[in-house]
């Protein structure tokens, strides 16, 4: 849930009619909740895609906000490799939408 709200908060800062200093603020705290989201999964116990899925929203977070000011894209291209190497790969859920 904390890389959802993360995600949501970060995003949101990209907003047009937000002053641009709020925008980044808002941007920063959304990343300062993803990168919670993200220490949490060192001691996590549950169900291997509950961390998929937490990576999987903050990398899209990651590769979607401008790399010139907030340099998430390189950590996001890390989490992507890491995925794709996941053991359990193979066995995830695919989508149907493709």
């Amino acid at each position: 849930m904390l890389a959802y709200k993360g995600g949501a908060l970060a995003l949101r800062g990209k907003e047009i009619g937000k002053r641009p200093l709020d925008r980044v603020r808002e941007t920063e705290e959304g990343l300062h909740i993803i990168d919670c989201a993200l220490r949490t999964l060192r001691n996590h116990q549950g169900h291997y895609l509950e961390r998929v899925e937490t990576q999987l929203v903050s990398t899209y977070v990651f590769i979607n906000l401008p790399d010139s000011i907030f340099h998430r894209l390189r950590e996001g291209q890390h989490i992507v490799k890491q995925l794709l190497i996941h053991p359990q790969f193979d066995e995830m859920p695919q989508s149907n939408h493709w």
